[in-house]
């Protein structure tokens, strides 16, 4: 099987034609490629070209939309040859599903020098946003195509934004040409919401690296003072304001505490607060401060209301003087104690 590839961006039109690698395909379809637009120039000679595929039994009279990957040069046409051995052979039951489906690899010598090309369906444009900032279904379902492709035996090596397509609302994964043989190690299903367990504990890296970058998990740490330190900590900002220097004053090391903990919860628990700011009313916040943990310090024995505690006041720590919390940080407190009550040990 040969395809005959004419690039019409170019002056004059490029033709040349190559031919399958495979070599069971000499009696089946000559193919024909229109490319009508260049899509994207790689790092050295690469190029890849939007256009219309003729000549088989799945394109049809109209044509198939497809891309075209080219390379120009022998190590570049290794790349692109490989890509197209994991697209042939394990990614094949994938096609169509999470990847997107493959036409063949043609390679020979043209009069400009040898050239190869990897024939893929066209499943529109890469995703615009981070992988933090899609959606949650979308998230799952980028995970749900990484599993497939780890469990059918390959590890991409390059799970970047660019390599993800948005297929009317689906993802499709492109670019293998980093793409190694991978028996997946992971010893653990992944459950979004869960604190994220240690690299080691999960068992395979990629998979782990991946998981992360689209936050799927919580973190298991918190940002303190430009540290990290267990999330155990969050519990009780005394705790956490331990970790700071001895120099830095016990008020200041406590305000930095709250800071931390304020800051980790709107990044990390943004639907939590939502949920919480819309369940407490003035009763929830009376039924709250009644059972908080972070005592007022006798204030109505002094007369005095909770909101005028001062801010001189102050209990005693083992080993820091740590100042009372006042009703709006109780109450902060406090709920932030509830959602992790699982961890406070």
């Amino acid at each position: 099987m040969s395809i005959s590839i004419a690039l019409y961006t170019r002056r004059p039109v490029e033709k040349f034609t190559l031919f399958s690698h495979r070599a069971n395909d000499s009696e089946q379809f000559n193919l024909s490629f229109y490319g009508m637009k260049l899509i994207y120039t790689g790092v050295g000679c690469s190029e890849i070209y939007l256009g219309k595929l003729y000549g088989s039994s799945v394109t049809g009279k109209k044509g198939r939309v497809v891309v075209c990957k080219i390379a120009y040069d022998e190590c570049l046409t290794h790349h692109v040859e490989t890509e197209a051995t994991f697209y042939e052979g394990k990614l094949r039951y994938l096609q169509g599903i999470h990847v997107p489906v493959c036409h063949g690899y043609f390679s020979g010598d043209t009069p400009e020098g040898p050239k190869a090309c990897l024939v893929l369906d066209y499943c529109c444009e890469p995703i615009q946003d981070t992988f933090s900032e899609l959606s949650l279904s979308f998230k799952k379902a980028i995970l749900k195509s990484a599993l497939a492709i780890h469990d059918a035996g390959v590890a991409t090596h390059d799970w970047a934004e660019r390599n993800v397509l948005d297929y009317h609302g689906y993802p499709m994964i492109i670019d293998f040409d980093e793409a190694r043989p991978h028996e997946c190690k992971r010893k653990m299903p992944v459950v979004e919401g869960e604190l994220s367990p240690r690299c080691a504990d999960f068992g395979c890296s990629e998979i782990f690296r991946l998981v992360k970058k689209l936050r799927l998990w919580k973190p298991n740490q918190i940002r303190y003072l430009g540290a990290y330190h267990p999330i155990g900590l969050v519990v009780d900002p005394h705790d956490l304001a331990e970790k700071a220097p001895q120099s830095m004053p016990s008020e200041q090391a406590y305000k930095e505490a709250i800071k931390a903990i304020a800051e980790h919860e709107n990044t990390c628990y943004p639907e939590e607060i939502n949920v919480r700011k819309a369940a407490t009313t003035e009763e929830t916040q009376v039924a709250l401060m009644e059972t908080a943990p972070f005592a007022m310090n006798d204030a109505k024995d002094d007369g005095k209301e909770e909101d005028e505690v001062g801010e001189d006041d102050g209990i005693m720590d083992e080993k820091r003087t740590i100042p009372v919390c006042r009703k709006s940080e109780t109450l902060y407190l406090y709920t932030w104690n509830v959602l992790f009550a699982s961890i406070g040990d």
